[in-house]
């Protein structure tokens, strides 16, 4: 009687090792999807107004862009176009490949229709750079604005042009809180 006790006692050391062992990889396996597809990061600015605003704090996934999942609508991260040391800045994207974006009378158009963007700060959208204000979007790239369209609100494709897919960095996913 001894015997069967004392085996169901190593039966259940190595039953509590076993769990530790799935748990310890779960653990590390959840913390490598964190680490290579999520990220956390702070909105520094404004030009986001009124969807986010300077200090907010937000999710972003890293693997839409790697995909091939970006479309209109969604906000993103993007390595400035012209910037050696790398500057992010976080825009909405308004039109993909091949549409075309005309910005007219305040209003942004893509593909003929008028955009209803109820999520900006300012009611006109105005033209910055000429050639930015009516242009079809080429493969690989998109065209991306910041909420913000009061002037001096947002640096976005009106001034920096089309934007790489390969530049974007991530997708939020949604603002976790906001630290003011």
């Amino acid at each position: 009687m001894e015997d069967i006790s004392y085996q169901g006692r190593l039966s259940s050391k190595r039953k509590k090792r076993k769990i530790l062992i799935v748990f310890l990889i779960v653990l590390a396996s959840l913390l490598a999807v964190f680490s290579f597809s999520l990220r956390i990061c702070i909105v520094n600015g404004n030009s986001m107004k009124n969807t986010y605003g300077s200090d907010d704090v937000l999710l972003m996934e890293k693997i839409s862009p790697v995909m091939g999942h970006i479309k209109k609508g969604d906000v993103v991260l993007i390595y400035h176009p012209d910037n050696f040391e790398k500057r992010i800045l976080l825009k909405r994207v308004i039109a993909t490949e091949l549409d075309q974006v005309e910005i007219k009378d305040g209003g942004v158009f893509v593909n003929g229709e008028i955009l209803k963007e109820d999520y900006i700060a300012g009611d006109y959208t105005q033209t910055i750079v000429q050639e930015y204000n009516n242009i079809k979007v080429p493969e690989g790239h998109v065209y991306v604005l910041g909420d913000n369209r009061t002037p001096g609100g947002s640096l976005d494709s009106r001034a920096i042009g089309l934007v790489k897919l390969d530049s974007i960095k991530g997708k939020v996913v949604f603002k976790l809180f906001s630290q003011k």
